[in-house]
């Protein structure tokens, strides 16, 4: 739940919103058990914060505390967002917002340019937002998240498959990721798609400790 409250002169300005979150207990949709609500959490809860140290900062009054909580309340991996053209669910978006499709925009001349953070390099940038241990390949859940992918509404995407594609996003590295199960536009049915278990076998060779693992390639000790 996402409640927004606004000054009585609110013209547009960010400065001019408050946001409150808040999130409810969580029933399965498997067998109807309720839980306490958790997210899966592998960044620290400073790690938006330590760059969006602004109250207004973003948008809607973006509240990035613990490690972008609020931004989860939309930006999910069920909501149907555009988050910049980027993939859908909330590490895809900040990968992609950062770095990726959705770092990039047009000035007014027409030229493309990309945002500030652009300029940290994401093989050892990854240090920003994560620290060691947490990020576990093999602990992504093996299922769908749905949401307006790269702007085409009812797609659905593998996840470690979306997050990765949002930086490495060359016609040959999504070859690679769809030839071993991977997918960010698949259709999504008519019913029951969070049922439905993805193919993508990216943790086998990409996990850490692996022959391919990604601390090989990105740093992640501070």
């Amino acid at each position: 739940l996402r409640v927004s409250f606004t000054a009585k002169d609110y013209m547009g300005a960010e400065s001019d919103v408050v946001t409150i979150h808040g999130y409810t207990d969580v029933a399965s949709q498997f067998d109807g058990a309720v839980t306490a609500y958790e997210r899966r959490h592998n960044v620290g809860s400073e790690s938006c914060t330590t760059c969006h140290n602004s109250e207004a900062n973003f948008h809607k009054n973006g509240n990035f505390a613990e490690g972008g909580l609020g931004c989860v309340a939309c930006h999910n991996n069920g909501q149907d967002r555009r988050a910049g053209y980027s993939s859908p669910g909330f590490g895809p978006m900040v990968h992609s917002m950062h770095w990726g499709v959705g770092s990039k925009s047009l000035d007014e001349d027409g030229k493309e340019v990309s945002n500030s953070a652009s300029v940290i390099a994401p093989q050892t940038g990854c240090v920003a937002c994560h620290d060691s241990g947490v990020v576990d390949l093999n602990a992504v859940p093996n299922q769908f998240i749905k949401a307006r992918a790269y702007g085409v509404s009812n797609k659905m995407a593998s996840p470690i498959t979306a997050n990765c594609y949002a930086c490495h996003n060359d016609e040959s590295a999504l070859n690679h990721m769809m030839q071993n199960g991977g997918t960010t536009t698949e259709d999504v049915p008519a019913t029951e798609w969070y049922k439905l278990s993805t193919t993508e076998s990216c943790a086998t060779c990409h996990a850490e400790g692996s022959s391919f693992g990604i601390e090989k390639y990105h740093n992640f000790t501070r």
